[in-house]
């Protein structure tokens, strides 16, 4: 996949996915080494976990930012203060996953992506524990480990696995779709984890992945950017077009128009 030069704040940056996939990977083998060290899990305010990994992934990723991107305004989950500024800037999730994480599962990961005026433009998601590299560049594809990736039409809905986000701020409507789409499809998957759900929908595994309620931009930047790129369609969850101008928001991801005709259908 070719790369792009961009101009920001003055400065040439070259070889943005390169740099994005070495601070990716570089945080991905911090956490596992934290993981082996012994992890400390907190609590933060509104009862999220974090992980003495997650703040460990967050130097990494200030250090790789401060030699790659210097001029770039940085969006991550654990800045300790949360604003979208004027494009282009950085998004970041240290470590997307975190409470499957902190209970000793595999389904978690690191995700890095420049937002421009447009939406993301550039994107890197690495799976450390499943050796996946997910790398997009818009209007250049998705590719996965180095192989193109391609989504076109898929089996009928009934034959079709989904995913789906669960959580506690999910309000009776949304309830009642996810019950009217667990209905419509063969199976239900629940990582509580959009990188992992992403990975499985860009290989194939899935045909839809939603999530209606609790994420945030540094959550999606990257699986809206690789689905587009690979073929797939993205939306949000409401209704419309995403957009990349505030923290909060959902998404949802379809291999073919034909399943995101039946998430507005339901």
């Amino acid at each position: 996949m070719a790369l792009l030069r961009i101009e920001a704040g003055g400065t040439v940056i070259m070889q943005t996915l390169d740099a994005l996939t070495e601070i990716a990977r570089q945080a991905g083998e911090r956490i596992q080494q934290v993981r082996r060290e012994g992890l400390t899990i907190a609590s933060k305010l509104g009862g999220e976990v974090v992980t003495s990994a997650d703040r460990a992934s967050h130097e990494i990723m200030m250090a790789g930012f401060g030699r790659h991107f210097p001029d770039l305004p940085r969006v991550t989950e654990e800045s300790a203060e949360h604003h979208i500024p004027r494009p282009p800037f950085l998004v970041a999730d240290e470590l997307d996953g975190t409470a499957p994480f902190s209970h000793g599962l595999g389904d978690w990961g690191v995700m890095l992506a420049l937002v421009d005026e447009a939406g993301p433009s550039h994107g890197v998601m690495v799976l450390p524990d499943r050796g996946v590299l997910v790398r997009a560049a818009r209007g250049q594809g998705c590719v996965i480990n180095g192989q193109p990736v391609a989504l076109g039409p898929g089996d009928d809905p009934a034959a079709t696995l989904v995913a789906m986000d669960l959580n506690r701020q999910l309000q009776p409507a949304q309830w009642q779709r996810l019950q009217k789409l667990a209905a419509a499809c063969q199976g239900v998957r629940s990582h509580y984890c959009a990188a992992v759900s992403t990975y499985e929908l860009l290989a194939g595994h899935l045909g839809l992945y939603v999530n209606c309620i609790g994420g945030r931009i540094w959550d999606f930047a990257v699986p809206a950017l690789a689905v587009r790129e690979a073929g797939g369609c993205v939306a949000a969850p409401a209704g419309g077009g995403l957009v990349w101008d505030r923290v909060p928001m959902g998404l949802v991801a379809t291999a073919d128009e034909s399943l995101m005709a039946l998430w507005r259908g339901l």
